[in-house]
């Protein structure tokens, strides 16, 4: 079965990514209802299909480049290439953290705009008890995510601690 359809059909999938600790710090300190927009240089394709497919999923981050699961919150939203004209783009900025607010879409010197996803989260709380990275299995391979994985994100099925 490949990805798309292994999505599909499961409802307990979820996404594994990594942030830097101060803007993680900075959204556990929000109203958890309150709508929280992060930026990728790269396209979130499958986490948007996952989205769409179950209206929202959990969402996993480790902070910088450390190997333990600290955080989770609640992806609710996948913006795939945003344009600085558009309503939704616009909305969705306006959802930034104040440490973030000012950087826009990483527009280059040439007007090519380098963030790829906009992804909206919310409920984001630190792990009581934080997990290794290699806990959660990739969905795409049914194997545990490597202790060396740096891409910018990855689906999962949601962590259990009982697995």
């Amino acid at each position: 079965m490949d990805l798309q359809a292994k999505i599909k059909v499961t409802p307990n999938c979820a996404v594994f990514t990594r942030n830097y600790q101060q803007h993680l710090e900075d959204a556990i300190k929000k109203n958890p209802r309150q709508p929280i927009t992060f930026r990728s240089y790269l396209k979130w394709t499958s986490a948007e299909l996952a989205v769409k497919t179950h209206s929202f999923c959990k969402i996993y981050f480790v902070p910088g480049e450390e190997k333990l699961v600290q955080y989770e919150a609640i992806l609710e939203e996948v913006l795939l290439e945003p344009q600085a004209d558009n309503p939704k783009t616009k909305e969705l900025l306006t959802n930034c953290l104040e440490s973030t607010q000012e950087e826009g879409l990483w527009e280059k010197e040439d007007g090519e705009v380098g963030v790829q996803t906009l992804y909206v989260i919310s409920h984001c709380r630190k792990l009581t008890s934080p997990f290794m990275q290699t806990e959660l299995i990739k969905l795409s391979d049914d194997r545990p995510i490597d202790e060396n994985f740096i891409r910018s994100y990855a689906l999962v099925y949601e962590w259990n601690k009982f697995n």
